[in-house]
């Protein structure tokens, strides 16, 4: 859901006229940023009524979490763009705000085991 906020941002700015495009961008960059927030909040709010726990119990942690989610799904999308929608390769290419942040956070090894553990609980 996270990446699609994203490719929802990038391909609505892509389509506006050249000259519109940076206003857009930074508004859309805003809309992005609250509906990230709602939805994790909303997600959140809904495993908390799980007996077992379903998420990091901190909020860094959860987004260390996604970070590791979305750079692989970001990774796979780059691919399939290249593949079939060349014109779109751009939109998994760039880098999602929250990474360059979070990534410099990442201890790859134990948080991509924890993100993994995490992801089976939750199929």
């Amino acid at each position: 859901m996270l990446r699609s906020l994203n490719y929802a941002v990038h391909t609505t700015v892509g389509r506006r006229p050249a000259a519109e495009r940076e206003r857009g961008s930074s508004l859309l960059t805003t809309w992005e940023r609250h509906a990230r927030r709602a939805f994790l909040d909303g997600y959140g709010a809904a495993v908390a009524e799980s007996p077992v726990r379903l998420v990091p119990k901190s909020e860094e942690e959860l987004e260390r979490a996604c970070a590791v989610f979305e750079l692989e799904k970001a990774c796979y999308e780059l691919r399939y763009e290249l593949n079939n929608r060349p014109g779109w390769a751009s939109i998994p290419a760039r880098r999602h705000p929250a990474h360059p942040r979070v990534i410099r956070g990442l201890r790859l090894g134990s948080d991509r085991a924890r993100a993994h553990r995490y992801y089976r609980l939750t199929r």
